[in-house]
């Protein structure tokens, strides 16, 4: 992770190696998230949201509008991914694939648009929130 922030001439200070090392290690997270995981080591949300802005204007790590209309944050490492959130306790997956580039050409045929960027996510409930339904 130092050798990441080195790279866009970002200090790496411990705070901002703790937060890439959490989002390294995690689904996605809001800012809230990562200041109670972080807490112990001090973290302010403050500070958190600072350090998420220059990671956002560098590339490093994406943000996400989730459902519930929270920011989620993940390490950018450059691969195209998109979620399945839970609509119970929130809890957000990474989905692999994307049904979405079958048809991208053939939108862009149609409407005559080039297409950038999509955002996808799946809404459900989650096996844990399934078993405690019942």
């Amino acid at each position: 992770m130092k050798d990441i922030l080195i790279e866009h001439n970002i200090r790496p200070t411990k705070a901002r190696l703790d937060i890439l090392d959490l989002l390294h290690d995690s689904d996605p997270l809001t800012a809230e998230d990562i200041a109670d995981r972080l807490q112990s080591k001090g973290a302010k949300l403050s500070s958190i949201y600072r350090n998420l802005a220059i990671f956002l204007e560098n590339n490093i790590v994406t943000k996400i509008q989730g459902i519930d209309n929270f920011a989620y944050y993940q390490l950018n490492d450059h691969s195209h991914k998109h979620h399945l959130t839970c609509s119970i306790c929130k809890e957000t997956q990474i989905v692999d694939i994307c049904p979405i580039h079958e048809i991208q050409d053939e939108i862009e045929q149609n409407t005559k648009y080039k297409i950038t960027n999509h955002i996808f996510e799946f809404v459900g409930v989650c096996p844990k929130c399934q078993k405690e339904k019942r």
